[in-house]
């Protein structure tokens, strides 16, 4: 049966098809303010991600860390300033190619004494933070070839003498120093978090907290202002939280 609709009705009907070009406007606008609350958010929680995989790398470095000193006489990474280093692994080169003379160098260069506990190709992926892009083959380069020092630093007071943080006295400079020289091991830095590419531009520099790994082999995310106030280096003439802590080895950072 068909059914007898009046034109006034055709219209009614018509008419409630679609949006009106303001019902239209107001969505848009709605959907809009949404999403521009949705990034920071989103953009938040993948910074929390990343900084979680950072906090189990530093984590499985103090590991390694612990896996040289069983090789090496219970020592922390030590090279004598000026030597050569192999700065890739040895089955690509098989003489050192870098001589490194800084004398605390080995605080960014403690990779290249872990050949022979820590094979690069497996292991240095682990130590650059989320975020760092390196040459699948070889993650110690960038893709244009350029070196990719690890995101975690050996702190400068594991491979000096403890006098280097002394106003006066001893002999200051580089030495190889043994686990059972840390007379806080809970309260003493080893790893410190410096290279954060998975934050915002600005946070990566003007930063209040860092991942920091201690001797104990623990990892917490701490603030700065928490450190302990660092000594003057006698030899670089530095004076950095967690690297230059004061009585070296044997002080606390926090």
């Amino acid at each position: 049966m068909a059914l007898n609709i009046s034109p006034t009705q055709r219209c009614k009907i018509a008419c409630c098809k679609g949006f009106t070009l303001v019902e239209s406007l107001v969505v848009i606008a709605i959907i809009a303010l949404l999403v521009g609350l949705a990034v920071p958010s989103l953009a938040s929680a993948r910074s929390f991600a990343r900084q979680a995989k950072a906090t189990t790398q530093v984590a499985q470095t103090g590991v390694t860390f612990a896996n040289y000193a069983n090789t090496y006489k219970e020592s922390f990474p030590f090279h004598v300033p000026g030597s050569w280093l192999q700065v890739e692994p040895p089955d690509e080169v098989e003489t050192p190619t870098m001589s490194d003379s800084s004398p605390f160098g080995i605080r960014y260069s403690w990779p290249v004494v872990f050949h022979a506990v820590a094979p690069w190709r497996e292991n240095y992926r682990t130590w650059l933070n989320p975020g760092i892009e390196f040459d699948p083959s070889a993650p110690w380069r960038s893709p244009d070839g350029e070196s990719n020092w690890p995101s975690y630093y050996m702190s400068s007071s594991l491979a000096g003498d403890p006098s280097t943080w002394m106003p006066i006295g001893g002999d200051p400079g580089p030495r190889a120093i043994r686990l059972s020289d840390v007379a806080f091991t809970s309260s003493k830095a080893q790893l410190i978090e410096v290279i954060r590419p998975y934050l915002p531009p600005p946070a990566q520099v003007n930063v209040a907290t860092r991942l920091i790994g201690a001797c104990d082999g623990s990892v917490k995310l701490r603030d700065d202002t928490d450190a302990r106030s660092a000594s003057l280096n006698r030899t670089t003439g530095s004076q950095v939280i967690y690297f230059d802590t004061t009585d070296g080895v044997r002080g606390a950072d926090w």
